[in-house]
């Protein structure tokens, strides 16, 4: 007759639970492991894919970790689970998360005008609807309509920052270029983090790249995040590859390739300039995630760091879009985009889920309150969401998740 445990010692009725919990992760981290590779295999067979690391996390823990493909097609190198990839634009939440640091300190409050402490930005003008002269823009561009896109800057003007000698010099410039529309009344993916992070640099009175190693990145032992790729690692630097519109299994390695930084760069760009690894950005995102806190140190009081992962753009403004495309449900906070209510444009995405993308096919999302946290890394241009979308809904339902019915 087996002995109960009621009359096992306390010491063997925990050892006994503490080996069924770990035969259960054990199982469901074999599972998820399958389940991903089997989910990635599909996808590459349909020829657009090269290569990627893919980190699914629970409860601040990572349960599964894969490099999938070639690093580099010509050398058919391996990518490896510490990869270094260019992370675009995943820099710019933690762009936010170092003004929001500075925002605790009483730097700023939210509806402050820019120009406070950029004047050039306190003569803006707007393009005129159906052409002709720029005219004055009548609204003030507040530091809100930067964390959330709706300032009116837009990428038109990128071609400021291709030979930049400062972030100083690139937001000059940029304040000399119309708007696309009166900030705070419309939504636009641009350069507006960009402006945020030469405010950090002013807030702080430090240069922007080194604020970020002081305060998040160093904190964090995110050691392989940096604006620029040592020599000695660039073994493990992922190509960046571009495919064709009406070929997109055809690839040719972009030109960024060639102008990757070997030491700290004149212009760190705050809305896209950062390389890292997926186990280094997931120690940002669990951070995050733990409510801006993580092995003792606080790096955002709860509170602030909501404002991140809540929607914080107007209703009269909309959905986030992207030209004809409007991301039905979806609202962008302090630094991240939000799943406000079910939509067909990501069925599989939960309500209140957070995340973003890069402009090399790079995605991330996770649960703001402790639980799921997804990272796909890809290098290839231009940016494509079929990874994200082909592990979200089997990831979910693997973690025993079902979507969000509200």
């Amino acid at each position: 007759m087996k002995p109960s445990l009621f009359f096992l010692p306390l010491s063997l009725v925990l050892l006994s639970i503490t080996f069924v919990v770990s035969v259960a992760e054990e199982k469901q981290a074999n599972s998820l492991n399958q389940l991903v590779n089997r989910e990635v295999t599909r996808y590459a067979e349909g020829g657009e894919f090269v290569g990627a690391v893919t980190l699914v996390a629970r409860d601040g823990k990572i349960q599964d970790l894969q490099a999938h493909g070639v690093r580099n097609l010509k050398t058919s190198e391996p990518v490896t689970t510490d990869s270094i990839f260019k992370i675009h634009s995943f820099t710019k939440a933690i762009t936010c998360t170092a003004a929001l640091m500075l925002y605790e300190q009483g730097e700023f409050q939210f509806d402050d005008p820019v120009s406070k402490w950029l004047p050039e930005f306190g003569t803006l003008t707007v393009e005129k609807e159906g052409g002709g002269e720029p005219v004055k823009a009548e609204e003030e561009m507040l530091v809100k309509h930067l964390f959330t896109h709706t300032s009116g800057l837009s990428y038109k003007h990128a071609g400021l920052f291709s030979d930049a000698s400062s972030l100083a010099d690139v937001v000059t410039a940029l304040a000399t270029k119309p708007l696309s529309f009166e900030p705070g009344t419309s939504w636009e993916y641009g350069m507006s983090i960009d402006v945020l992070g030469r405010l950090v640099e002013i807030w702080s009175e430090q240069d922007f790249a080194a604020f970020l190693d002081k305060e998040i990145l160093e904190p964090l032992q995110m050691v392989d995040t940096a604006f620029y790729v040592p020599q000695e690692k660039e073994g493990r630097r992922v190509t960046i590859y571009t495919s064709g519109k009406d070929k997109p299994t055809e690839f040719s390695a972009a030109p960024e390739n060639s102008k990757v930084p070997r030491a700290v760069p004149a212009f760190c760009m705050p809305g896209g300039g950062l390389y890292s690894t997926a186990t280094d950005y997931f120690k940002f995102l669990r951070m995050i995630q733990n409510g801006g806190e993580w092995d003792g140190k606080r790096y955002l009081k709860p509170g602030t760091r909501d404002l991140m992962v809540t929607n914080q753009v107007p209703e009269s403004i909309g959905w986030i879009r992207f030209g004809k495309q409007i991301r039905d449900g979806f609202g962008y906070g302090y630094g991240f985009n939000t799943v406000v209510k079910k939509s067909e444009w990501d069925p599989a995405a939960k309500v209140d889920e957070a995340g973003w993308g890069g402009k090399a096919s790079c995605h991330y999302w996770f649960e703001p309150e402790a639980g799921t946290i997804v990272i796909t890394l890809e290098q290839i241009i231009p940016y494509r969401q079929s990874l994200e979308k082909v592990l979200k809904g089997p990831v979910y339902r693997a973690l025993g998740d079902s979507v969000s019915a509200k």
